[in-house]
C-alpha cells in the first residue's frame, strides 16, 4: 500500500507511516518528526519542483523521501513534511497547510500543491503486494 498504515508500537495509534519502509527508516521518520506531533498519513515519494524563469520553465527532481502529513501540536497547525532517506537523513522540506491551501490529486499516485516558493508535484510509490 503506497498510503499509510498503522505503525506497530506507536503507542497512540495516531502515528502512521508507509508499509514500504524498514523499521530503521520508520524510526528515523519518527525521530525527525519529533515528540508531540502526530503523523496522520505518510508515503514514499519523488517530489518535483516547478521552476519558471524568464526564458524557460522546467520540472526538476527535488528529492526522493518520505512525505508526512503532520499535526504539529507545538505549533498548533498541520504540515506537509518531507524526510530524506539515505545520505540526506533530515527534514528537507516543510509546507504549512493554511486556509485556502490548494492540493490537487490527478491520479491515486500523482498529487500537486503550491509551495511558498514554487509548485510541487509528488509521485507516490506503491508496493505490488
Amino acid at each position: 500500500n503506497y498510503l499509510a498504515s498503522p505503525m506497530a508500537g506507536s503507542g497512540n495509534g495516531h502515528n502512521l507511516v508507509s508499509t514500504l519502509l524498514s523499521k530503521e527508516e520508520k524510526d528515523l521518520v519518527f525521530s525527525i518528526i519529533g515528540d508531540g506531533n502526530e503523523i496522520k498519513a505518510a508515503g514514499v515519494v519523488d517530489v518535483l519542483t516547478f521552476h519558471s524563469y524568464a526564458d524557460d520553465t522546467d520540472w526538476s527532481e527535488f528529492i526522493t523521501g518520505v512525505v508526512c502529513f503532520v499535526k504539529d501540536n507545538n505549533k498548533k497547525s498541520y504540515y506537509i513534511r518531507l524526510i530524506g532517506l539515505g545520505q540526506k537523513r533530515s527534514l528537507l522540506f516543510e509546507q504549512e497547510i493554511y486556509n485556502h491551501f490548494i492540493y490537487k490529486q490527478y491520479t491515486p499516485t500523482l498529487h500537486s500543491f503550491a509551495g511558498d516558493v514554487s509548485e510541487k508535484l509528488s509521485t507516490f510509490c506503491h508496493s505490488s503486494a
